[in-house]
């Protein structure tokens, strides 16, 4: 054991430094972090499908060109529930004797995109009041953070309906008295 960089204490080992270290390293990064974020933007900006996935509130040029590749396309799911269900964002279920429990989400899917989509949701909740609405009501019956994981699907449907519905349905032909 190192002594310069460890000490005992009553709780157990202690890192000395560690902090400096840490506060080292991450001015290491910031500005290669600035970088890929900045080379991310033209991607997105490039792609109709990713610049009307920026719409919704919290969802950021990562989250949608994440969300946009790791599905592939938008026809390869019937809707956002088996898209969500891919991503790993459907809880478990446990059904005995007539009764249904949700537990914890699956998690089978994409880690990095599951995990923009839950920062995506707590941006959402803080700065939208409709999402805040519906956050506040699911944190009232459960914990805040099983309330954020429980908004993450429902921001990952509404993704996957905007990128479905990319393209504008031609306008129907008017007919009738009402038409100008």
């Amino acid at each position: 054991m190192e002594q310069s960089r460890t000490r005992a204490t009553g709780i157990g080992l202690r890192w000395i430094g560690g902090r400096h270290d840490l506060l080292e390293l991450f001015d290491q990064l910031t500005p290669r972090i600035a970088e890929l974020s900045q080379a991310v933007e033209p991607e997105a900006e490039q792609r109709p499908e990713v610049r009307r996935l920026l719409t919704p509130p919290g969802v950021g040029p990562i989250t949608a060109l994440a969300f946009v590749l790791a599905l592939g396309t938008p026809q390869r799911f019937r809707g956002g529930k088996p898209g969500g269900s891919y991503l790993g964002l459907i809880p478990c279920q446990d059904s005995s004797a007539g009764k249904q429990r949700l537990g914890h989400l699956s998690k089978p899917g994409n880690t990095l995109l599951r995990y923009r989509l839950v920062e995506a949701a707590q941006a959402a909740v803080r700065c939208d009041p409709q999402w805040r609405r519906r956050f506040v009501h699911l944190a009232m019956r459960r914990q805040r953070n099983v309330a954020i994981a429980a908004m993450a699907p429902k921001l990952a449907v509404s993704l996957y309906g905007l990128w479905r519905n990319a393209e504008d349905p031609p306008a129907a032909p008017q007919s009738g008295s009402h038409a100008g």
